[in-house]
């Protein structure tokens, strides 16, 4: 008994479960609102022998007010009635406008899908180029740090640069600044930067000292700028 009571509670439960699923659906479909629940529920709420009787009142009433009423517009009625019927395919052309309204609104509702779908894809383009070129120029960023530090590697590993450097130590500041200043003309300002690098504090505060007037501190800013670009910085006398 218990299992008959519990194959009986499940089958509820699934139909229940079932029934809701549906109502569910016909709600989310836009097939179901207020208005037509009420109006489901009024079809149901007469009995069908209440609605037979209703019906037969309605129709004796409607006989009654026929019989009561002008001969000539009845005759007038009938005479239309025989000769002027009700144009045969009237309510297909209407079902017809219906279901063109119908496509209309689905034709308008496709368009708009469409161009916000291509709105989308060239959103999604433009950020996918942004992002591939900030791939790039990283990238290249990268490989530009690479290259420099393979570049300076290459320079402390140079004896020739070294013995340069060695030999520009021992020059007075003025000398310095003089030697500079030649290779600033040839246009060697890179070279002078790594000459600065490879300097120590002293030796480097030293040439720097000498630059006074307006235009040289341009120029030492220029490369104090350009030492720091480079990752290094100059310490403070």
């Amino acid at each position: 008994m218990k299992t008959i009571w519990s194959i009986i509670t499940i089958l509820a439960i699934a139909h229940m479960l079932a029934l809701m699923g549906f109502v569910g659906y016909l709600a989310g479909t836009d097939r179901l609102n207020r208005d037509r629940i009420d109006a489901i529920r009024a079809i149901f709420v007469p009995t069908i022998a209440e609605d037979e009787a209703a019906a037969e009142a309605a129709e004796q009433e409607s006989n009654e007010t026929k019989s009561d009423a002008d001969p000539f517009l009845l005759s007038t009625d009938s005479t239309a009635g025989e000769s002027g019927q009700e144009r045969p395919g009237a309510g297909s052309e209407d079902r017809y406008e219906r279901l063109q309204t119908v496509d209309d609104l689905l034709r308008e509702r496709q368009l708009r899908f469409e161009k916000d779908r291509e709105h989308l894809k060239r959103t999604l383009e433009e950020e996918n180029r942004k992002l591939q070129k900030g791939w790039d120029e990283l990238r290249a960023e990268q490989a530009a740090f690479q290259q420099e530090l393979d570049r300076q590697r290459s320079l402390r590993e140079d004896e020739q640069f070294q013995k340069m450097v060695g030999i520009l130590k021992g020059l007075s500041g003025k000398e310095l600044k003089g030697k500079f200043d030649a290779f600033l003309v040839d246009g060697n300002m890179d070279l002078v930067i790594d000459v600065l690098d490879a300097f120590d504090n002293r030796t480097a505060q030293k040439v720097m000292k000498e630059y006074k007037s307006d235009e040289e501190n341009v120029l030492a800013a220029e490369l104090l700028r350009r030492l720091k670009d480079r990752g290094l910085t100059l310490a403070n006398p």
